[in-house]
């Protein structure tokens, strides 16, 4: 079974990636990784219907990776 798990706390990139975000999409990203929750569960733990979070989650996932393919960090 997969376990969700957060990223190592060293992992700055992922930390600063995540604090762009908006409040509610970094707190349904972390619902739907870090604790597994299905994306129409975790929006409903936020008061979102079932496809207002899956458009949030996309445009957050969409945002974390272009932030994160454009870090330095990335380059090396």
């Amino acid at each position: 079974m997969y376990e969700p798990q957060a990223p190592y706390e060293s992992d700055g990139e992922v930390h600063r990636a995540l604090s762009l975000l908006r409040l509610k999409d970094r707190e349904l990203v972390m619902l739907i990784v870090w604790d597994g929750f299905g994306v129409a569960e975790a929006g409903a733990i936020l008061g979102l219907s079932a496809t207002a979070s899956r458009t949030r989650y996309s445009r957050a996932r969409k945002q974390l990776k272009d932030t994160l393919e454009r870090s330095p960090e990335s380059k090396e």
